[in-house]
C-alpha cells in the first residue's frame, strides 16, 4: 500500500477522492435524517430518489466527455458545482425554505455527481506505473471512500446532534470545495479524438453496446448494480431501524451506519490479501457471501451493538466484491472508451441506489424491517452465483514483469488495449540481444515477428537510404505483418541492444481484436509509408 502514495499524483488523486467520500456520504446521512423528521421512513426513501436518480440519464453524456477531454478537468468542474449548490442548499434548508425547493437543489447535485467516479476511474489507470500499482491504487481507493462513509456518517451525526442539517451541509459543501486543491495538481491529460465521421449518438452508446458485447463486462457492471441496491436499500434501513425499532437517536443512527464503514476498511485488508494471490474473483465471490449472510442476520433485529457489528461485516463482503468487480472491469475494458464503460456503471450504479432506497421504504412498510433485512441480504448471492461461470478465466494469471509492461503501455499501438491484453502481450515478449551493426530485420524477409526496444539504438535503412533512428521504446515490424508483404526496411544495431519480440499470430490477434488498436496501428503505418527521407 505504501507504494501507491509514493506516486504522488495517484496520492493527490486519492486525497481528492477521501474529501469526496466525505461530504457524499456525509450528505446522505444528513439528507435522510432531514427527510425523516420531515415525512418520516417514505420521505428518506424519497429523498433517496431525489439525490440519485435525476444523474442517471445525465451520466452516459458525462462519461463520453470523460473520454474526449480532459478527465483531471472533469473532476475539477464537478466538485466545483457540487460544492456550490450544496452550499445553496445549506442556506435553503437553514431558511426553512420549501421542501421540493431543497428536493430541486439535492436534484442538481445528482445531475453532476455521475462523471466524477467514471473519470477517476478511467484516469487512474493513467497514472499508475504498474499494473500490480493500479490493483493496490483501487484498493486504496475503495478503503478512502469507506474512511470517507464513516467519517462522513460518524461526524455528520455527531454534528447533526450538536448543531442543524444547515450547519452540517455548509461544512460538506466546504470538503468538495478542499478536494480542487490537489486535483489541481494532477497533471493534464490530453482530450482523445474519436474516428473521423464517428456519430455523437453512437458515441453517447459506445458504452452501452461494448458492454452488452461481452459477457464478462456485461457480467461485471450488473454486479456492480446490484451492489448499489443492496447499499442503497442498507442506507435506509439502517437509518430507519435506527430511529424506529431500536430507538436511537440522530448521533446513534449515524453512530450505527458507521459500523459498515469500519468494516469495508478491514476488508481492505483482505482484498489486498487476495491480489497478492491474483485471486480476485474469489474476492467477489466471498464478498457476496458475506455481505448476504451479514444482512439477513441483521434482519433478526438484536440488540443495537450486535446491528453495528453485523453491518461491519456486511461494509467488509462489500468491499471485497466491489474491488473485485472495479478491478475486472479496468483489465478488461479499453482505455479510449473506459469512461464510457464506467458511466454505463453509474448510471447502474444510480439507478440501483434508487431502486435499493424506495425498494426498502416499501419493503419496511409492507414487510416490516425483519423481512426487509433478509430481501436485501439475497440480492446480491443470488446474481454473484447466476454469473458465476462467466467470470472463468478471468482470475489475474502471474504478473507481468514491469519493464516489459511499460514498453507495451508506452507503445501507441498496443495504449488503447485493456490492461488484461497488454499484461498477456508483456508476458509473451521475447529478449533477443544484437550485437553493434547486427541486422535485426532485413528488407524484402518475410516479416515474422513485432519488436519493441528496450535497449540501444537502431538505424532504419529503405532502398539503400538512411531513414531514422529508433530507441528504447520504439516499435518496429508492423508494415509487414499487418499488410502481408516482405519487409519494407533494414533495421541495424547502432550499438549494443536489447529488442523484445512478439510473435506474428499474437500480435495480429491482439491489435485486429480491438477496433482502437486496429486504427492507431493503421495510423503508424500509413505513416512510415508516406515518410521522407
Amino acid at each position: 500500500m505504501v507504494e501507491v502514495f509514493s506516486n504522488r499524483y495517484v496520492r493527490r488523486l486519492l486525497l481528492a477522492w477521501l474529501a469526496t467520500s466525505i461530504a457524499t456520504w456525509g450528505t446522505a446521512l444528513v439528507l435522510a435524517v432531514y427527510a425523516f423528521d420531515a415525512g418520516g421512513a417514505g420521505a428518506v426513501g424519497l429523498m433517496a430518489l431525489v439525490r440519485t436518480l435525476p444523474g442517471a440519464p445525465a451520466g452516459p453524456l458525462l462519461a463520453r466527455e470523460g473520454d474526449r477531454r480532459s478527465r483531471r478537468s472533469l473532476l475539477i468542474v464537478v466538485n466545483s458545482v457540487r460544492a456550490a449548490v450544496l452550499g445553496t442548499t445549506a442556506l435553503a434548508v437553514a431558511a426553512n425554505a420549501p421542501l421540493p425547493l431543497v428536493y430541486a437543489l439535492v436534484a442538481v447535485v445528482a445531475v453532476a455527481g455521475p462523471a466524477y467516479k467514471p473519470s477517476q476511474a478511467a484516469l487512474l489507470p493513467l497514472l499508475a506505473r504498474t499494473p500490480s500499482e493500479l490493483s493496490t491504487a483501487n484498493v486504496a481507493a475503495s478503503m478512502l471512500v469507506n474512511l470517507g462513509f464513516l467519517t462522513g456518517t460518524l461526524g455528520g451525526g455527531l454534528l447533526l446532534a450538536a448543531t442543524s442539517p444547515g450547519a452540517v451541509l455548509v461544512v460538506l459543501a466546504g470538503l468538495f470545495a478542499v478536494s480542487l486543491v490537489p486535483l489541481s495538481l494532477l497533471p493534464r491529460d490530453r482530450g482523445r479524438q474519436e474516428a473521423a465521421g464517428a456519430q455523437r449518438p453512437r458515441e453517447l452508446l459506445e458504452g452501452f453496446r461494448t458492454v452488452g458485447g461481452d459477457r464478462q463486462l456485461l457480467a461485471l457492471v450488473g454486479t456492480l448494480g446490484a451492489l448499489a441496491v443492496v447499499e442503497g436499500a442498507a442506507d435506509v434501513l439502517a437509518v430507519a431501524t435506527a430511529l424506529g425499532p431500536l430507538g436511537l437517536d440522530e448521533a446513534g443512527a449515524g453512530l450505527l451506519w458507521a459500523g459498515w464503514g469500519m468494516g469495508a476498511i478491514a476488508g481492505g485488508g483482505g482484498v489486498l490479501r487476495l491480489l497478492d494471490r491474483r485471486r480476485i474473483v474469489l474476492g467477489l465471490t466471498v464478498g457476496a457471501a458475506v455481505l448476504g449472510i451479514a444482512l439477513s442476520l441483521a434482519g433478526l433485529l438484536p440488540p443495537a451493538a450486535a446491528v453495528m457489528a453485523l453491518l461491519a461485516g456486511a461494509g467488509a463482503g462489500f468491499t471485497l466484491a466491489e474491488v473485485a468487480a472495479h478491478t475486472l472491469l479496468q483489465r478488461l475494458a479499453a482505455d479510449p472508451i473506459l469512461a464510457r464503460v464506467f458511466g454505463v456503471v453509474e448510471t447502474m450504479v444510480i439507478l440501483g441506489s434508487a431502486v435499493g432506497g424506495a425498494g426498502a421504504g416499501l419493503l419496511l412498510e409492507g414487510a416490516g424491517p425483519r423481512l426487509a433485512w433478509v430481501g436485501v441480504g439475497l440480492v446480491l448471492p443470488v446474481v454473484v452465483l447466476s454469473c458465476r461461470r462467466r467470470f472463468d478465466g478471468a482470475e489475474l494469471g502471474p504478473p507481468a514483469p514491469d519493464r516489459e509492461y511499460g514498453l507495451v503501455q508506452g507503445n501507441r499501438i498496443f495504449a488503447p488495449l485493456p490492461i488484461a491484453t497488454k499484461e498477456r502481450l508483456a508476458r509473451n515478449l521475447l529478449e533477443i540481444r544484437a550485437p553493434d551493426g547486427a541486422v535485426v530485420i532485413a528488407e524484402g524477409d518475410v516479416g515474422d515477428r513485432f519488436y519493441l526496444v528496450a535497449e540501444g539504438t537502431l538505424e532504419v535503412i529503405e532502398g539503400g537510404s538512411y531513414r531514422r533512428t529508433m530507441g528504447p521504446g520504439d516499435g518496429f515490424g508492423e508494415i509487414a505483418l499487418l499488410r502481408d508483404t516482405p519487409r519494407t526496411a533494414t533495421v541495424r544495431a547502432r550499438d549494443a541492444v536489447l529488442v523484445l519480440a512478439l510473435d506474428r499470430a499474437t500480435f495480429l490477434a491482439a491489435v485486429s481484436g480491438q477496433p482502437h488498436s486496429a486504427r492507431a496501428a493503421a495510423e503508424v503505418v500509413d505513416e512510415r509509408s508516406t515518410r521522407q527521407p
